[in-house]
């Protein structure tokens, strides 16, 4: 599901569901979706998760086997309910996963810098292209479908969770542009030595990854 829809969705199945059972998701967007559920069910049977891993491609025909094996699922529990966390952590942790916890909010600050933004990102750049799509896409080459395979994600998903985590994502675009306004200024004044400087630095940081 979108992301704005899991928490109408689990109000729908709250009446269905046994005592003790244990619901989570897999929404890319934890505080919002928490929220939601919390404003008429206090989250009681609820632990929100996020396995980090996918692609740009949806529907049943990209499903892949072992799509979670080795990936990282970020589980956002509430005080109180270590058990029903274990019963979750069990779950992923079955589907090969390693598992993270943290706050919904440390979750929507981290993944907005590592998932929602970069996605923004792409479809920026896609657009910044356009003309060169359009009329001679003969000349782009790996770099350039590397830089913007996300870009292919689906509009429908990704506005959703946008405008969900919409505090971090403008913090980040905001932090961005700040970045390539130091560029911006390197080449304009022709400072080779801060421009070399800044990539390797850059360089060095993804490789650590």
């Amino acid at each position: 599901l979108p992301v704005d829809m899991i928490a109408g969705a689990y109000r729908e199945i709250k009446p269905n569901l046994k005592k003790h059972a244990v619901v989570t998701d897999m929404g890319s967007v934890k505080k919002a979706v928490v929220d939601g559920i919390q404003r008429f069910d206090g989250c009681e049977s609820f632990i929100g998760s996020h396995p980090m891993v996918g692609s740009e491609r949806t529907g049943v025909k990209n499903m892949r086997p072992f799509l979670y094996a080795g990936g990282t699922c970020v589980i956002t529990p509430r005080p109180g309910k270590e058990k029903n966390r274990l019963i979750v952590e069990a779950f992923w942790r079955a589907l090969g996963m390693k598992t993270v916890t943290m706050t919904p909010q440390a979750h929507d600050a981290a993944v907005s810098l590592i998932s929602h933004f970069p996605h923004l990102n792409g479809f920026a750049l896609i657009k910044t292209a356009e003309p060169v799509i359009r009329s001679k896409k003969g000349v782009i080459g790996p770099g350039f479908r590397d830089a913007t395979r996300i870009a292919a994600s689906s509009g429908e998903i990704w506005s959703a969770i946008t405008l969900l985590n919409k505090k971090e994502v403008v913090k980040n675009i905001r932090a961005f542009t700040g970045e390539l306004k130091k560029l911006e200024g390197y080449i304009i004044k022709n400072d080779r030595a801060s421009l070399m400087k800044y990539m390797n630095r850059a360089a060095g940081l993804r490789k650590t990854m």
